[in-house]
């Protein structure tokens, strides 16, 4: 075996390593469903889910992949469970029902178009949210990163 094939080798088995105790703890199948856990719908800036009892972080990864967005934060708290169901809301009112458990903020572009979201921690048990959010711009989250 030549050296190429031996890197070829470690390679595969370093993804598939990575890939397959992932998809066991979110409960993602080959095709990439989350069996009896619900699914997430979005289409023209607008999200559509019935989720019981999703991973956090699992959501926050279907989210980013049809939303073509971004989620930074506390990676302890993508275990926890959501449990929502709507139809046909904005993308930024779908994420607040689905984060109404957790301290968030929600990031916009230069042109105010939603870009992200910044998990901060866990709300603070009998705290509201109604009415509670904060909005920052993109540039300036990103610009202590350099």
């Amino acid at each position: 075996m030549g050296k190429k094939s031996f890197y070829l080798i470690s390679g595969l088995f370093l993804v598939i390593g990575g890939v397959l105790p992932w998809m066991a703890e979110t409960g993602v199948d080959s095709s990439g469903r989350t069996p009896d856990r619900g699914k997430i719908i979005i289409e023209d800036r607008m999200i559509s889910a019935e989720l019981k009892n999703m991973p956090l972080g699992l959501v926050l990864r279907q989210v980013e992949k049809q939303g073509n967005t971004w989620t930074r934060g506390d990676e302890r708290i993508f275990k926890e469970k959501v449990n929502v169901s709507f139809k046909y809301l904005s993308l930024e009112e779908g994420l607040d029902r689905i984060l109404s458990s957790v301290d968030y903020r929600l990031v916009f572009n230069k042109g105010r178009v939603f870009a992200g979201v910044v998990i901060a921690g866990r709300s603070k048990p009998g705290r509201s949210k109604a009415g509670e959010r904060s909005v920052t711009d993109e540039k300036r989250l990103h610009a202590n990163d350099s």
